[in-house]
């Protein structure tokens, strides 16, 4: 079964890196898909069906607003080196800074420091061995508020992300008697 939340997160990036055009729509919708058909299925024990296309309605919503986020920081920040480049003196103050993430799981750290790749004038180097830290290099630090910074790249994708990628708690149902245990 395709996680939907997975599909769109996929073609959303598809999108970003190669445009907005229907044949590219298609390709990447082709592409993901095949890649998610391909790729094996994360073992859950005591999942249904059902309880696996309901999670994957529910990070529906969540992927499409870490698209949204995505998209609108590729503009941005594309603006802002942009206008960089542009202007007579470069404003740039760069710094390898470590960020410090909630992201524990490999496909969130993984995200997350593609996100942050991506995203013009921030390049993830390296990520700590204990998952707790990204190494980021950023061209715009504020050598006096270097929080503010690692604040900034930690609060433009990562909260998006864990809301897209990780399993919502189940939904608590009234308790359940005991076999043979039922009112006398």
């Amino acid at each position: 079964m395709i996680d939907l939340g997975l599909l769109v997160l996929l073609v959303a990036v598809w999108l970003g890196l190669s445009g907005l055009t229907l044949p590219d729509l298609v390709i990447g919708v082709v592409l993901s898909v095949l890649v998610l058909w391909w790729a094996p299925e994360p073992q859950t024990p005591g999942r249904s069906l059902r309880e696996r296309v309901v999670r994957g309605l529910r990070s529906v919503v969540p992927s499409l607003r870490l698209a949204l986020v995505f998209v609108v920081e590729l503009c941005l920040s594309s603006l802002r080196v942009a206008r960089d480049v542009l202007a007579p003196r470069p404003r740039m103050r760069p710094a390898v800074l470590a960020v410090p993430i909630e992201a524990r799981t490999d496909a969130e750290v993984t995200v997350l420091s593609g996100l942050l790749s991506l995203t013009p004038g921030v390049l993830c180097i390296d990520v700590a061995p204990d998952r707790g830290r990204l190494f980021v290099h950023a061209m715009y630090v504020n050598p006096r508020d270097l929080d503010a910074t690692r604040r900034e790249l930690r609060e433009s994708f990562e909260p998006h992300v864990l809301r897209a990628l990780r399993t919502p708690p189940p939904a608590a149902g009234p308790p359940r008697a005991a076999p043979g245990l039922g009112p006398a």
